[in-house]
């Protein structure tokens, strides 16, 4: 229980729903009507989703022995701080990602078509 409360929390629950609803790369196909602009912004949106599952993928091995340790009464705090800390680095890399790419989307869309997009969310 622990481990699945420990995993939910550094990797969001490993859901494999899309990052980006289906209705926002409709509006961006809609909204931004210069083609290249348009790749580059969708683009954005795939590398993004990739790395979440690219993450989701990586935390599995530590997260198994995360579990494993738990159950082992004699597993030392260092061991599991080390599953741990493997977690947080592959959750740090993502939210790395996940902000480079909302930034190169922002770099290519005009601010009526943010707006239009993401709206009040933004």
């Amino acid at each position: 229980m622990l481990i699945a409360l420990t995993m939910a929390l550094l990797l969001g629950g490993g859901s494999q729903d899309p990052l980006f609803a289906k209705q926002t790369r409709t509006a961006i196909k809609q909204i931004v009507t210069h083609d290249a602009r348009q790749a580059e912004v969708l683009g954005a949106v795939k590398s993004i989703e990739g790395s979440w599952k690219r993450a989701n993928k990586a935390a599995k091995a530590p997260g198994k022995e995360l579990g494993r340790l738990e159950k082992d009464r004699a597993a030392t705090t260092d061991d599991i701080q080390a599953q741990v800390d493997d977690i947080v680095a592959i959750r740090d890399g993502l939210h790395r990602d996940f902000v480079d790419g909302i930034f190169e989307m922002r770099d290519e869309m005009t601010e009526e078509e943010w707006q239009a997009v993401f709206g009040s969310i933004s």
